[in-house]
């Protein structure tokens, strides 16, 4: 190999004379790669001592072993990166070439001086094999410099870093040993580097010849992730004869988990009931949070189309189309109540309802909404069919009632909706010509979010709203249906002793313009519905101070305050509220009227608190009439 190592010199010593040094720069480059210089001290004697220190003097054999296993295991890391990287540098594809620049290159870079012994076999192979000695280990000279002697073998990153190297460079998983150390009071620094599997071997076989016979109590430190291999194969055995007990374990708790089952599905009846009362609160959550975004939307709606009813002078054309917005603002009105009463979120407000008249004030929006390829027909009495309940849900009612019987009709059809009075018993019938239901899906037909139309047609709650309302009315509520011939769903409520109430006059419109300018402070965070306001309050020749936020707001008070006469407040503002600015307001100011606006129904973020304080609340959409008296001081002033 002499010719190898011959040439191996020329290669490495041109890959360090491109050497070049910048302190200013903290860098020092060799072939364009670049170094780190590094005492050797403390990359051993140094480094064990540390560890000592750390573990505490108890624990000096621990200590040492764990110092030993980290600085091989990145030692021969190190080895194999720098060697691949200088294979690569100075184009070495031979496995000898290769090996022959390891030592040369460890001389080069200060680790120590390589003499190989005549013995070795250098063959990609479990027969690779090298006997060697570092005479001048720079991890020895630590050891004797510091004038510490050590009783096992010191040149760990020294075995560590060879055996990388020529890893790399063969292709074969190598680790060496130290068999003999100067800094043990050897003459010599001498190693053993073979394939895990044969290392011990490969040091019995030297011993008496090329390798001392090791004084009594010396150890050769075979490194630690060979130990942990033997590890590995205890943890395997283990691993397997717990996976053994696994399943026999799993094989009892599944003959326990049946006879548990069995006595599970006795409850599982009142967990199904409790999840479904979980999602529908979840839901009525939900209808709050989306009947307060829709009264905002009605808010504009309604005022906008207010103040076009009051400028109009031709009263049969656009007269009349604002004041069927004004109604059709009404109605949705009454939708987001529905969604508050699915969800169990508003405040029961029943009372007296004619449910003839009812479907007779609907009758012509509901001949629209079937269309005209259905016949929609009413069979009502000429005695009032009064009952107790919420107008606005009976409604609700009967139109989810129309839509499903339209729904279930392909083609042409007829729909009939039926009043009838029956002792104590008012009965009201809606029947269909359709496809009619089989007896699966009428057991689920009042199930939330149980639907048989196509996605995009319908969520499953229609239904179940109108169970939720005939339940609140003390009524009961039957389907009769066959498939291919129809249904007919039957509600029956108690008759009320109360004549029915007349009902509401058509939507107001607020047209006189008031005598007295007010300067009024408006918050909401809702762009459209300020805007919308603001406009509708300027119009009636009043001064308004806009605000989006609770600063802006406090900012516009602070510094027109002793000049405004009216706080007019959102309540639920973007991650605030706006009662408790509206408290304080009304606290400081006897003289400003304090109005609170929300979109939410019943009492919500504080609204309670500030009623009970003389604040008054209204309600989105707003009855501009209303808050016209209360702005002005007509209707309900401070």
């Amino acid at each position: 190999m002499r010719e190898l190592f011959e040439r191996a010199e020329e290669v490495v010593s041109a890959y360090f004379a491109r050497q070049r040094a910048v302190p200013s720069e903290g860098r020092i480059e060799i072939f364009d790669e670049r170094y780190v210089l590094m005492r050797g001290a403390s990359l051993s004697v140094e480094f064990f001592d540390l560890v000592r220190d750390l573990l505490g003097p108890s624990r000096t054999d621990e200590a040492d072993e764990f110092a030993r296993n980290i600085l091989f295991d990145l030692a021969h890391a190190m080895g194999k990166a720098d060697a691949r990287a200088f294979h690569a540098k100075m184009e070495l594809s031979d496995p000898i070439a290769r090996l022959s620049a390891g030592p040369v290159h460890f001389a080069f870079a200060g680790w120590a001086f390589v003499d190989i012994h005549e013995d070795a076999r250098a063959v990609p192979s479990e027969e690779f094999v090298l006997t060697y000695d570092h005479p001048y280990s720079f991890e020895a000279d630590a050891w004797l410099r510091a004038g510490r002697r050590s009783a096992w073998p010191v040149c760990v990153m020294g075995a560590g870093y060879s055996s990388g190297w020529c890893e790399e460079s063969f292709g074969v998983e190598l680790v060496a040993a130290e068999v003999a150390c100067r800094a043990c009071g050897d003459d010599h620094c001498r190693f053993v580097m073979a394939p895990p599997s044969r290392i011990e071997a490969r040091i019995a076989e030297r011993v008496g010849s090329s390798l001392p016979t090791p004084p009594q109590g010396r150890r050769y430190h075979i490194p630690d992730f060979f130990a942990r291999k033997r590890l590995e194969d205890e943890l395997r055995r283990a691993r397997d004869e717990l996976e053994e007990r696994v399943r026999e374990r799993t094989a009892a708790l599944e003959r326990a988990n049946r006879e548990l089952t069995r006595q599970m599905e006795e409850r599982a009846a009142i967990e199904r009931r409790l999840a479904e009362a979980e999602r529908l609160e979840a839901l009525g959550r939900l209808s709050a949070g989306i009947a307060h975004d829709f009264n905002n939307l009605l808010t504009v709606i309604n005022t906008n189309a207010e103040m076009l009813a009051g400028q109009v002078t031709d009263p049969s054309q656009a007269a009349d189309l604002a004041r069927e917005i004004l109604e059709a603002g009404h109605r949705a009105k009454g939708l987001t109540e529905q969604l508050l009463v699915f969800g169990r979120h508003d405040v029961d407000s029943t009372g007296p309802v004619d449910l003839s008249a009812t479907v007779a004030r609907m009758e012509a929006m509901l001949r629209r909404l079937v269309t005209g390829r259905i016949r929609l027909s009413t069979r009502l009495p000429d005695a009032p069919a009064t009952i107790d309940a919420n107008a606005v849900q009976i409604e609700q009612t009967i139109l989810n009632l129309v839509v499903n019987a339209r729904d279930a009709i392909e083609g042409t059809g007829h729909v009939e909706v039926s009043v009838e009075v029956a002792g104590d018993r008012v009965q009201l019938s809606v029947a269909d010509d359709g496809c009619g239901m089989d007896d699966d899906v009428r057991a689920r037909i009042f199930d939330p979010f149980f639907t048989t139309k196509e996605a995009g047609r319908g969520n499953g709650l229609g239904m179940a709203i109108v169970y939720g309302v005939v339940q609140r009315s003390r009524g009961t509520i039957a389907v009769e249906s066959t498939v291919g011939q129809g249904t007919r769903v039957v509600v029956e409520f108690p008759r009320s002793t109360t004549a029915a109430t007349q009902e509401a006059a058509e939507p107001r419109v607020s047209e006189a313009i008031p005598a007295t300018s007010r300067t009024i402070l408006l918050l909401d965070d809702d762009d459209a519905v300020r805007t919308t306001l603001g406009r509708w309050l300027r119009r009636r020749g009043h001064v308004v101070h806009e605000a989006a936020t609770l600063d802006d707001a406090r900012a516009i008070y602070d510094a027109h305050g002793d000049a405004i006469d009216v706080l007019l407040s959102d309540v639920v503002l973007r991650g605030e509220s706006g009662a408790p600015f509206a408290r304080t307001v009304h606290a400081e100011r006897s003289d400003v009227r304090v109005v609170l606006i929300t979109g939410y129904a019943g009492d919500h973020e504080g609204v309670k608190a500030a009623r009970d304080e003389g604040i008054c609340a209204l309600q989105k959409p707003l009855d501009l009439v209303r808050l016209a008296g209360l702005v002005e001081g007509e209707d309900g002033g401070p």
